[in-house]
C-alpha cells in the first residue's frame, strides 16, 4: 500500500511526438465508433473480475 500520494507537476512534463502506436490509436478513435465508448470504474473492475 502506497504511505504518501504522488505529486506530479504537469507544467514541467515535455511535450513528445505520437509514436506509431499513438497515431494508430488516433486513427481508430476518428474510425472505430467502439473506440468512443467508456465505462465507469466500477464496471471495469466487475469486467476484470476485481469486486
Amino acid at each position: 500500500m502506497l504511505d504518501r500520494q504522488l505529486i506530479i507537476d504537469w507544467t514541467t512534463l515535455e511535450e513528445e511526438e505520437p509514436d506509431k502506436i499513438d497515431l494508430e490509436l488516433l486513427e481508430d478513435i476518428k474510425n472505430n465508433a467502439d473506440c468512443s465508448e467508456f465505462i465507469t470504474s466500477d464496471e471495469l473492475k466487475s469486467e476484470l473480475g476485481l469486486v
